[in-house]
């Protein structure tokens, strides 16, 4: 027989929130398959604990531009920002005092978000090897040589702001494979 999906206790909304403010990522879990209600719960705790639009602020002007261009072309999140999100806490600068915003592309789905950091004054620090101009650094990844799933890895840099953005196009249209299957999540 099928096991039943959780249900919720029979507790007023906000108890059943402000317990939720109190869950870890896998308890978040747990509560959104406990139906609609559930989900939204989780929603609204989630956007309240760690609003999107705060944390992508500090790295461009338009979040909601940003947060579209996710949507739109199912960029992913990664590095510090997405552990900020999942240890629900802040986390320092890195070694060299940037922060730092990792950012996953597929194939094909980079152009528009390069456009959008340009716009926004970043500029493109190469890696040795790279082409100085980012859209032609794109242009000349050449089929087969990713590396771990990871076609080209393109930063930019807000120097007076300390502000460093690494954009990743990996080898699928969907980045989430390569990110799971990446060797940095198997420690």
């Amino acid at each position: 027989s099928k096991s039943a999906l959780p249900s919720l206790p029979r507790l007023p909304t906000e108890t059943i929130q402000e317990i939720a403010t109190m869950c870890d990522v896998y308890g978040w879990y747990k509560l959104s398959l406990a139906g609609r209600e559930g989900r939204n719960i989780v929603a609204n705790v989630i956007k309240r604990a760690y609003p999107f639009h705060d944390a992508v602020g500090i790295f461009v002007t338009d979040p909601a531009a940003f947060r579209a261009y996710m949507s739109a072309h199912g960029a992913i999140i990664g590095g510090l920002v997405a552990l900020q999100f999942i240890r629900r806490e802040p986390l320092p600068y890195g070694p060299d005092n940037f922060r730092q915003l990792d950012f996953y592309t597929g194939t094909g789905h980079s152009r528009p978000l390069l456009k959008l950091l340009l716009e926004d004054g970043y500029t493109f620090s190469p890696a040795p090897g790279q082409r100085s101009n980012a859209f032609e650094a794109l242009d000349a990844v050449v089929a087969g040589s990713a590396v771990h799933g990871i076609e080209i890895d393109l930063v930019f840099e807000k120097h007076g702001e300390n502000l460093r953005v690494k954009v990743s196009q990996c080898v699928f249209d969907e980045p989430l494979p390569v990110i799971l299957d990446h060797p940095h999540m198997s420690r």
